[in-house]
């Protein structure tokens, strides 16, 4: 909940507006981080012959604490440095106990162009 500055610059005529974390989540999170519920996926994709891997992306003294069965521990850092390592033909389902790290998770993946998804809380 930092308060951030950006700089705007605009390439034509037009309006420049702000949006609250509210109305961001409400229009842009949904397509950012797509959700979905843990045994669904696992039956869509094991149907479907497609791999899956469960991450999480604690640290490792919070994994350590309790963590969805089968689920690897990548700290979000060692995430980030490992995204072109990752197989691409595998579906990422992050579990939620991360919180903001989880959804930045699911973001960094979806860019790096994988499949991923946060499973639902």
């Amino acid at each position: 909940d930092t308060i951030r500055n950006a700089t705007v610059r605009m390439s034509s005529d037009g309006v420049v507006g702000r949006l609250d974390r509210a109305q961001f989540d409400a229009i842009f999170k949904s397509s950012l981080v797509q959700t979905i519920d843990l045994a669904k996926a696992q039956r869509f994709l094991a149907g479907a012959g497609i791999g899956f891997e469960i991450i999480d992306v604690r640290f490792p003294p919070e994994y350590k604490h309790g963590h969805i069965e089968g689920a690897s521990n990548v700290p979000v850092v060692v995430l980030r440095k490992r995204l072109r390592e990752l197989d691409r033909n595998r579906t990422w389902l992050v579990t939620p106990e991360g919180g903001r790290r989880s959804e930045l998770a699911v973001y960094l993946l979806r860019q790096a162009g994988l499949n991923a998804y946060l499973l639902n809380g």
